[in-house]
């Protein structure tokens, strides 16, 4: 799409960490290795969305009333939060991934603890 800003995503360490502990949950959980892979993957798949469309997620801190850079892209039962960085210097526009959860998982406490 010619004139769209596109962005690059990047998963940062604790994202990454993330992804492998969910699929060796998962696993744990009696799920096959393979469907481990394919649950993930759609993650991944699901987040592309963010590359034409940073902003496709829901704002944390205005939804729950606190101050945060951080939005929240919901891809199925989990629940990604990143932060969108507009280009300053070479760095170029970019989505970082910061962390990924289970939609259970208590983390907005973890991210107000931050």
């Amino acid at each position: 799409m010619e004139g769209q800003t596109q962005y690059h995503i990047i998963y940062l360490a604790p994202a990454q960490r993330d992804l492998l502990r969910l699929k060796a949950f998962l696993m744990d959980g009696g799920v096959t290795p393979l469907r481990a892979r394919e649950i993930t993957k759609d993650i991944v798949v699901s987040l592309r969305i963010l590359i034409n469309n940073p902003h496709a997620g829901y704002r944390i801190g205005g939804k729950y009333g606190f101050s945060t850079p951080y939005r929240a892209f919901i891809c199925g039962k989990y629940v990604a939060v990143y932060e969108v960085l507009d280009a300053e210097g070479d760095g170029g526009n970019r989505v970082e991934i910061r962390r990924i959860y289970h939609g259970r998982e208590d983390y907005l406490n973890q991210l107000i603890e931050k």
